[in-house]
């Protein structure tokens, strides 16, 4: 989803923080991890920050990040199209007119159910869950039978290579590898009819050693002729997957998905006062992905900046209260 909100104050788009020049020196790396906000922004940008941030109401930002975090929000599914119901009624109460614009899209409207992994059996430990872990399941993965499925583990190392399955029975198991979880796939499933992946990998930029709990999401390659599913779990091992060389190790995988199969929508808002003048700058947030970081906490800023510009149109211009202004 493109949030876009119209105005001539602040811009909070890449392009309007890299535009041209003015940025102060940003400490060594070797002191900060990171260099401060105020000292990475042009002056010009912090001067339009400085003037906007006693307006803006950092409790309205932080209730909407509060309610799209738990969700998993992907283009066409019905927890994206709430976040999108969730913006747009808070911008008509503040008296900001808004539209949707519908964007034909190929993919499919994903929606995660339920999803649990068990050792051994359907009263085996939990490994990995939905309620545990939020994003265990892989993106596209399919449902299993009512009343799940009873499946042998086979632990290929890596996963990536042909030789990683040589001699191994994975057809009809769940492959356990550390390598992509879309190269994964692609052998184990496509290549040696595996039932479905556990992939471990975690992507270095998330730090794991620093971050062992961080949320990661993945995706395995869609296929309306092929029931299979992938997990991924938050750390490099799912405990009790361990050893599975040691003898037949056995997983109980319930999954329940629903592929929803429609346009993927963006929500507009717009000031009657800004749309008036050319050029018109755009303050985009995308609303897809998992949790608060990416990107609930951009809409709420959005939002909450969004309010603050109107808020501001109206003193200057009274008449603007009695009315929204269609975008």
């Amino acid at each position: 989803m493109r949030a876009l909100w119209s105005g001539a104050l602040l811009a909070m788009s890449m392009t309007a923080l890299t535009a041209a020049g003015g940025a102060r020196q940003a400490p060594p790396a070797a002191v900060l991890h990171l260099p401060p906000l105020d000292l990475a922004l042009p002056e010009r940008v912090e001067r339009i920050y400085q003037a906007v941030s006693p307006r803006v109401e950092a409790d309205r930002a932080m209730r909407l990040v509060q309610r799209m975090a738990p969700l998993w929000r992907l283009a066409g599914n019905p927890q994206f199209d709430q976040s999108l119901e969730w913006i747009a009624a808070e911008l008509a109460g503040a008296g900001i007119a808004t539209r949707y614009e519908t964007i034909p899209t190929s993919g499919q409207g994903w929606e995660m159910r339920d999803a649990v992994l068990r050792l051994d059996g359907p009263a085996g430990e939990v490994v990995l869950s939905r309620d545990q872990d939020r994003v265990p399941l892989a993106i596209n993965s399919v449902s299993t039978p009512p009343g799940g499925a009873l499946l042998a583990l086979v632990d290929v190392g890596r996963g990536t290579d042909a030789g990683d399955y040589e001699g191994r029975p994975v057809a009809g198991a769940v492959v356990l590898a550390g390598g992509p979880i879309g190269s994964v796939w692609n052998l184990a499933v496509r290549t040696h009819g595996a039932a479905g992946v556990i992939s471990t990998q975690l992507a270095p930029y998330t730090r794991p050693e620093e971050t062992p709990d961080v949320l990661q999401w993945g995706s395995i390659p869609y296929g309306a002729s092929r029931r299979s599913f992938g997990f991924r779990p938050r750390r490099a091992r799912p405990a009790g997957c361990a050893g599975t060389t040691a003898g037949p190790t056995r997983v109980h995988v319930t999954v329940d998905t629903v592929f929803h199969r429609q346009p993927a929508r963006s929500l507009i808002a717009g000031s009657g006062q800004a749309l008036a003048r050319r050029p018109r700058r755009a303050r985009v947030a995308h609303v897809q992905e998992p949790g608060a970081n990416d990107s609930a906490s951009g809409n709420g800023t959005l939002l909450a900046v969004a309010v603050a510009l109107r808020a501001r149109d109206c003193r200057r211009h009274p008449s603007c209260a009695r009315a929204a202004h269609p975008p």
